[in-house]
């Protein structure tokens, strides 16, 4: 008798979180559902109509999964599209002092602390840093400073980033031109020799800027 989540959300929208990780098994009652707009409740035999919004979020390649028989086909295409893809925080600088005042607040909501803020090289510091783990890399960080700092202000030995190098405006530019290439190389199925002949670059060039992708994602 007990709801189950996707019939509880009927009429409403259920967010679906790291759909990548799906096993197999649910991956295909997911697909039913979706199909169906039905739900069979565990130990009954007549399925319930529900009218639920989907969204689905990944920070993986469902493409690459799809090819690699880790994700079904069918159930890939049947979520893909509307797609909206989401930059990373590190393309999205401008937002992170926004972020670090909401992040704050929300700890001092929780633990009563007298935090006032951080010092303006601590945010210099994680406005350099690349935050591959995006917000929750972010709101991490913060809550471990907010929990060991004994000073008013949060200054970046707190935040771990005292040893960050800060990256040049020519290395950002660099970082900037290899994400587009390698996007381009992507899309032509990396097929280097057309890549070359839609950017009008030689294959030394189009590998040097592969290698500036390959660096970052093992940083």
């Amino acid at each position: 008798d007990k709801m189950g989540k996707i019939e509880y959300a009927n009429n409403g929208t259920l967010f679906f979180d790291e759909i990548a990780e799906l096993p197999p098994n649910v991956q295909a009652k997911l697909l039913r559902v979706l199909e169906d707009k039905k739900v069979i409740p565990l130990g009954g035999n007549e399925g319930r109509v529900v009218n639920v919004r989907f969204i689905f979020a990944t920070n993986r390649n469902l493409k690459a999964l799809v090819e690699k028989g880790k994700f079904r086909e069918d159930l890939y295409y049947r979520i893909h599209a509307p797609y909206i893809k989401i930059p990373p925080l590190r393309e999205r600088k401008d937002e992170i002092p926004v972020l670090i005042e909401h992040l704050l607040l929300k700890l001092k909501q929780k633990y009563q602390g007298c935090i006032s803020g951080l010092t303006e090289p601590a945010k210099n510091a994680l406005l350099e840093f690349d935050l591959p783990g995006n917000v929750r890399q972010l709101e991490k960080m913060l809550e471990q400073a907010f929990l060991t700092c004994q000073k008013e202000y949060i200054d970046t030995k707190d935040l771990g980033l005292s040893s960050v190098k800060p990256i040049s405006m020519e290395e950002k530019v660099q970082q900037y031109k290899a994400k587009l290439i390698y996007e381009r190389f992507v899309a032509s199925g990396k097929d280097i020799k057309k890549t070359c002949s839609e950017l009008g670059l030689s294959e030394r060039q189009i590998y040097r800027y592969l290698k500036i992708i390959k660096i970052n994602n093992q940083d």
